[in-house]
């Protein structure tokens, strides 16, 4: 930009336009930062937190006696500030000991309801007890989530009133946020699994509580890192026992929590036993405790035969096996497997199933040669692994995954650098954090090798990958897909029509010969949390798969409706040995988009809409409301019931019509575009449109393969102003004054305006040059009056209107187009939406 700014000026003029674009472009970096990813885990962000006063630990120690209690502070991230934070300690086991360098939960919202940073509302600083390494935490959850729901982590450095409170992990809150960036509704219900009670062996341990450890230091004490001893891991207690880390390599007494009343076990009718073992995170339904009982009753009570059969309807199975082989790869000693609790679930609102997502992976990369590769599966007190490995294919399933994950990221190739990243991206911030739990020697160390009982990292991963590779099921070889190709009709281009709604999709899978396939499966969902459903592919030479027997199996995917994303994979069956195309399975699904046939008549058009309507109509609740009128432009009446309306080109489903909706012979109707579907009386959709343009279109029934009916973009409008056809029902479409359930009228008066006024207030300045750049740049609002924006009159507004507006005003060798100075009406005709400014009535 500033390349073009230097060709029109001359002299003193390029550095103050320099100096200006330079400026403003720092406040649109500022502004646009929510781009950004707050869990990037190459960014070492700094949190700095203000709090009046130099009191705030012994503030911090009283209010996080409290449930949901806060201590306001402000937070600065990346030269921003969030006013009215709240801040309090969070966790349990993290906090005995650690003195200073306390665990942190962070409310962005706390006193303004719509703050947020980077889109989330809540941040959980961890202070990596237990891991010398610092990376435990960040590594796992990074590499959970390219599998499954899963929150991610990374790593930032904490300043509080000024003082270097050093590194943390960053790790994303299981919460609303979470929610909206996994599913298809932040509704639901939502659970931690965070209690237990009675005794038992463990995995490798010998039962029983162990010691607690002494209490944290009482409030205003100040307890100081204790220097590390041979080894490097510092004790700040001594004997051991601060850390309260089991023999190397090994998993430990963890049994006291085994029997997990948290783990999805039946505890009978009762809701209080319930509410006992699981904490509620959400309050949007009407009966939470309700559901989970009759989950917990069907999972545990149900015969094995009806087992089978429904547990796809009740729980995200797929996700749920992934988890599994997550948590035991990483020996996750905070999770279900080990302990039955520190996990959490999310009962989705679309479909009812149940999901299980881990929660806490501060305890992974410790325990490298004591859990088996098929953890717990003769434990009762473990239903999800017991029922869950009993159906063969679901077991062999399991496998495939942990399988995939050993080849893809359990294995130093692909975790060292990672690894290694992050390692060095905060070793200088960790050489200077005095509150550390371990010492420097004992970070650089752990990335590699044992830093006391605690394993490397790499020695962690090296190890437990050959302990788990060593498992004769691991050892078996899987079946070999060579291909799996959709059959689409080529468009002569060198690529392919996409599929269309009615239609099925041919699907043609070649296998290796070599153990006897018993099915070859496609699975395929066409909605976010749906179930998918699957079909059988055939080898017999009768489903477009060659000739019988050839190791090609053919079938097909059934038809879905227009602007579905239809996800599928396949699964290849033998000898109770998987495998999966491709390997990550629902996560990692491919997928293709339902395309729509264009109709080649349509009765009824979009004839007519307004995107701001401020005083022309209001809808039957009195509300000044978006519109969009439709006409009937035949002799006979219209059912428009299961018709579509939608804003989406990737959703043309987005509002249908009820039952009975139609319009009569030579009619119009009006739809209300203002979200409130449940209104009456009136057709009101669930959706708006911008006045800043967009596209609005209206889509057949599912049962008339949701072929295109009419489609209309419209540019940035004036409030109370129409884009309509001119004349009705056939016409071009134009700026009008709104006729809403009646014929088009002409067009609406010329613009009135002057050239320049972006801002509208009958002035021509350097405002008006950031009112520009505000709206291109940085997600501002369009001007009031578009037109005045358009400073050189090509019909468009964008960058070179911000340079011929400068240039204008500083170097004086440019003129702006009529009208200018004055108000006065466009001699141009362009799609610019302008009706008169305010500065000109």
């Amino acid at each position: 930009m500033s390349l073009s700014i230097l060709n029109f000026c001359a002299g003193s003029c390029r550095l103050r336009i320099l100096v200006f674009v330079t400026a403003v472009f720092f406040v649109f970096g500022a502004v646009r930062a929510g781009d950004e990813d707050f869990y990037d885990a190459q960014v070492l962000r700094t949190i700095e937190i203000t709090f009046p006063g130099n009191n705030f630990w012994a503030q911090l120690d009283q209010v996080s006696l409290v449930d949901d209690q806060y201590l306001t502070g402000d937070m600065t991230v990346d030269g921003i500030v969030y006013e009215g934070v709240g801040v309090r300690w969070r966790g349990n086991t993290s906090q005995r000991n650690a003195g200073e360098k306390r665990s942190f939960k962070i409310a962005v919202d706390h006193t303004d309801s719509s703050l947020d940073i980077y889109g989330y509302q809540t941040i959980k600083l961890n202070n990596a007890a237990g891991d010398p390494s610092f990376l435990r935490e960040a590594l796992y959850s990074q590499t959970c989530k390219e599998y499954g729901p899963a929150p991610t982590a990374n790593h930032v450095k904490l300043v509080l009133n000024g003082q270097n409170w050093g590194v943390y992990v960053n790790v994303q809150q299981f919460n609303k946020d979470f929610l909206d960036q996994w599913f298809d509704s932040t509704k639901g219900n939502r659970w931690k699994a965070n209690s237990g009670r009675g005794t038992g062996g463990g995995n490798n341990g010998g039962g029983g509580r162990p010691p607690r450890p002494p209490r944290p230091p009482r409030p205003g004490q100040n307890v100081q890192p204790v220097p590390a001893p041979p080894g490097g891991v510092v004790q700040p207690n001594g004997g051991g026992a601060g850390q309260g880390l089991p023999p190397l390599g090994n998993c430990g007494g963890g049994g006291f929590l085994t029997r997990g009343d948290g783990a999805l076990t039946w505890l009978g009718a009762n809701q209080n036993a319930y509410q006992g073992a699981y904490e509620l995170k959400s309050d949007d339904q009407e009966d939470p405790w309700g559901d989970l009982i009759a989950f917990c009753d069907a999972f545990n009570n149900s015969s094995d035969a009806e087992f089978e059969g429904l547990v796809h309807d009740i729980l995200d199975v797929d996700a749920t096996l992934w988890q599994i082989a997550l948590e035991n790869a990483f020996a996750d000693d905070d999770g279900y497997i080990h302990k039955g609790l520190d996990y959490t679930i999310y009962q989705d609102l679309s479909f009812g199933r149940f999901h299980t997502i881990q929660h806490d992976g501060n305890e992974t990369f410790r325990c490298i040669n004591g859990w088996r590769v098929l953890p717990e599966i003769d434990n009762p007190n473990r239903p999800v692994l017991v029922r869950l490995m009993a159906i063969p294919r679901l077991r062999a399933r399991y496998v495939a995954h942990l399988r995939t994950l050993i080849e893809e990221s359990f294995n130093w190739d692909a975790m060292g650098p990672i690894a290694t990243d992050m390692h060095d991206l905060i070793a200088e911030e960790v050489e200077l954090d005095t509150k550390k739990l371990f010492s420097t020697s004992a970070f650089y160390a752990n990335l590699e090798s044992a830093s006391g009982n605690v394993p490397g990292i790499r020695q962690f991963v090296e190890e437990r990958r050959e302990f788990l590779l060593a498992h004769p099921e691991l050892q078996e070889t899987p079946p070999n897909i060579l291909s799996a190709e959709l059959q689409l009709e080529p468009d002569g281009a060198g690529g392919f029509y996409p599929p269309v709604a009615g239609e099925e999709v041919g699907i043609r899978v070649e296998v290796e010969a070599g153990p006897v396939v018993d099915s070859v499966i496609v699975y395929h969902s066409g909605a976010p949390d749906a179930p998918f459903g699957q079909a059988d592919l055939q080898d017999d030479g009768n489903h477009d798969d060659g000739a019988a027997n050839d190791g090609v199996y053919g079938g097909s995917v059934p038809a879905y409706p227009a602007g579905t994303e239809v996800r599928y994979y396949v699964e290849v069956y033998a000898d109770e040995v998987i495998s999966f195309q491709p390997p990550r399975t629902e996560l990692g699904a491919d997928s293709y988009i339902v395309d729509m046939e264009v109709a080649q008549f349509t009765p009824v058009v979009i004839n007519e809409l307004m995107p701001l309507n401020e005083a022309t109509l209001a809808d039957p609740q009195g509300e000044l409301d978006d519109w969009v009128e439709l006409h009937n432009k035949t002799a006979e009446a219209v059912d428009l019931s299961g018709m579509y309306l939608s804003d989406k080109e990737g959703n043309p489903r987005k509002w249908q019509f009820p039952e009975g909706a139609s319009i009569e012979a030579g009619g119009y109707l009006i739809v209300w575009l203002d979200e409130d579907g449940s209104d009456e009386p009136g057709h009101h959709a669930n959706f708006k449109l911008t006045s800043e343009g967009e596209m609005l279109m209206l889509v057949d029934s599912d049962e008339r393969n949701n072929q295109l009916l009419d489609k209309v973009i419209f540019p940035a409008m004036e409030p109370d102003r129409s884009w309509g056809r001119y004349p009705s029902a056939t016409g071009d479409f134009e700026v009008l004054q709104g006729t809403p359930g009646e014929s088009n009228g002409g067009a609406a008066a010329g613009a009135v305006f002057r050239r320049g006024d972006a801002n509208d207030d009958a002035n021509v300045d350097i405002s008006d040059a950031v009112r520009v750049l505000s709206y291109l740049f940085a997600g501002f609002d369009a001007p009031p009056c578009v037109d005045t924006g358009d400073t050189n009159d090509d019909g468009e507004v964008n960058i070179t209107d911000a340079i011929f507006l400068l240039t204008y005003l500083f170097v004086g060798n440019q003129e702006l187009p009529a009208p200018a100075g004055a108000c006065g009406e466009d001699p141009s005709e362009d799609p610019l939406g302008c009706a008169v400014s305010t500065s000109c009535e």
